[in-house]
């Protein structure tokens, strides 16, 4: 081969590989070998993309110098679930954005504008080996399409003692779901209508604030009495019971019964007993009542029964009691408390799966019961395998917290604490229809209904977990989660509330990307440590012998083939 034949075959390998290069930038293709599917879109998210019909942009904040290596991974991840959108429909547009780049003054300016909407940074600290600095992080993607827009927080939150590898990969795992879910209400026209119900000492508004406050990012929300009414608007998607503490009249009951057989959603978060920490600190030993809400007919139909006990569990949070005294001051320190539980995720549905810790405060068990029609029950809460249940009556009091729990009296496991019933459910006032009633419905021209049409309902059998503290004062509420004792946001609670309600909701069935699970695999630290030179030879010099013997075998050849014999 001449001199001149083998540099145009290597001009030519060269001009190959750049337009593979260049093609590639433009096109997007990938074939998904892995055992979990990472790389595969489920089928709802693939029907909803296409529907983007104008310019959609999403601007993703994590871009930036000296990320850590996890938040790195996380943002590969965003990275190629954004090319496989793109790939479905060239309609999605999306960069990744520095906020804390340009000028001292541009930054502030930035980050001011960016808290305004909510978009607070995480705090890292970041070590060179040398020394560590703090760094801010936002891990937020907005989106805007239209003149509606809406931002997605890409990072699940953190329990305490939870390693955070754990949590980025929690977070790559549910980002076809907030992609998919918060495209699919910006294609939404209208937002759905969500109510809330008073009129029997439920949680006042300022105690749902923060709940609806995330809630109408997608929803409209609203008080409603139903003594002002005389039928629940079929529009309403999904109504809220929170924690009611009064009866319930017949009237309102067959309200809420014909709501439910015209396929309205409920949201139950009952408190069967009258109980609260404030109650046991001011008669030392406190003994509840239960609440009369005269809805256990209803509920017994419908399939569910919320019991009057109270569940402790193990796995729980602590509240402060007094030790002593310090300089003439009470001396407090954090001990458990039994009965406010610490649930981990237990179930596999889309509502309750991939969730962060839930804090419960004093919730109770939850029995199903059969029906006269073909319901699905499925469990969504449940305590740990360290758990026992204590029946009314009861006696409260906090000289529990001061002793070691006796782990042989918490032999009860995985009680169930929150139950999803759906499907067709008969009517409370099947043959019994009050006159009343039934000409309130003629003059409404609206039949009366003794079988419901496909209906959902989720039962929970603790109403603060709705319920955000609120400082009347300064009016100020916290975060919904938020536990003042440990100081610290459950996230879990929040994002068990609206994915139940998002669930209620929909029926699109995009929902079903959050059983979306990615496998984690994490190196053995010690072991990595100790065979770290080994595995050091290993990638750099057997590469290097691999291609000496190359050149050598190569060269070796050549000569053969190509020495003319005498």
């Amino acid at each position: 081969m001449s001199q001149g034949s083998l540099y145009i075959r290597i001009l030519l390998v060269a001009m190959i590989l750049i337009m593979v290069n260049v093609l590639s930038s433009y096109f997007f293709g990938s074939i998904d070998l892995t055992s979990d599917k990472r790389f595969t879109l489920t089928e709802k998210t693939k029907e909803i993309v296409p529907e983007i019909k104008d310019f959609m942009s999403i601007r993703i904040f994590l871009e930036g110098e000296d990320f850590p290596a996890g938040f790195r991974r996380l943002r590969t991840e965003v990275e190629q679930f954004m090319k496989q959108l793109r790939k479905i429909n060239p309609n999605v547009h999306y960069q990744f954005v520095d906020p804390t780049s340009g000028t001292d003054e541009e930054r502030a300016g930035r980050l001011s504008e960016m808290q305004k909407d909510g978009l607070d940074p995480v705090r890292l600290m970041v070590s060179d080996g040398a020394s560590s600095s703090e760094k801010l992080i936002f891990p937020y993607a907005q989106i805007n399409y239209g003149e509606r827009t809406s931002v997605i927080n890409l990072l699940e939150s953190q329990t305490p003692g939870q390693d955070q590898e754990v949590i980025l990969n929690n977070s790559a795992a549910l980002l076809e779901y907030k992609f998919a879910s918060t495209i699919n209400h910006l294609l939404k026209y209208a937002k759905d209508n969500i109510a809330f119900l008073a009129g029997h000492g439920e949680l006042e508004q300022a105690q749902t604030a923060a709940l609806e406050k995330d809630l109408r990012r997608h929803y409209n929300t609203a008080r409603m009495v139903l003594d002002s009414l005389i039928q629940i608007d079929p529009e309403i998607a999904a109504l809220v019971v929170a924690k009611p503490k009064s009866a319930f009249s017949e009237r309102d009951k067959f309200l809420i019964d014909q709501y439910v057989m015209n396929g309205g959603s409920i949201l139950w978060l009952i408190d069967r007993t009258d109980v609260n920490l404030d109650s046991i600190g001011k008669y030392g030993v406190y003994v509840p009542t239960e609440y009369d809400l005269n809805l256990d007919d209803l509920w017994f139909k419908w399939g569910f029964r919320p019991n009057a006990d109270l569940v402790l569990d193990i796995e729980c949070t602590r509240i402060p009691l007094q030790v002593g005294q310090i300089g003439g001051k009470p001396d407090y320190k954090l001990f458990p408390w039994f009965y406010h539980p610490l649930l981990g995720a237990r179930s596999d549905h889309p509502v309750a799966n991939n969730l962060d810790r839930i804090n419960l405060l004093f919730a109770g068990s939850i029995d199903t019961v059969r029906t006269g029609t073909d319901l699905k029950k499925t469990p969504l809460l449940k305590s740990s395998d360290y758990a026992r249940i204590q029946r009314s009556p009861m006696r409260l009091g906090f000289d529990m917290a001061h002793q070691q729990p006796d782990p042989s009296k918490f032999t009860r496991s995985e009680i169930t604490i929150a139950w999803l019933i759906e499907g067709e459910f008969p009517s409370l006032y099947k043959n019994r229809v009050p006159q009343a009633f039934q000409a309130t419905l003629n003059e409404l021209g609206s039949p009366y209904r003794e079988r419901s049409s496909k209906a959902k309902q989720i039962i929970v059998s603790d109403g603060d977990i709705a319920k955000n503290l609120y400082r009347s004062d300064a009016r100020q509420y916290s975060a919904l989660g938020f536990n003042k004792f440990e100081n610290f946001v459950f996230g879990g609670n929040r994002d068990f509330v609206i994915n139940a309600i998002d669930y209620l909701i929909d029926d699109s069935g995009v929902m079903d990307s959050r059983k979306k699970e990615l496998k984690l695999r994490i190196l053995d630290g010690v072991k990595a440590d100790n065979e770290a030179v080994k595995w050091q030879l290993i990638n750099i010099v057997l590469p290097l012998l691999g291609f000496l013997l190359f050149a050598l075998g190569n060269h070796w050849w050549r000569k053969k083939k190509y020495t003319v014999k005498e």
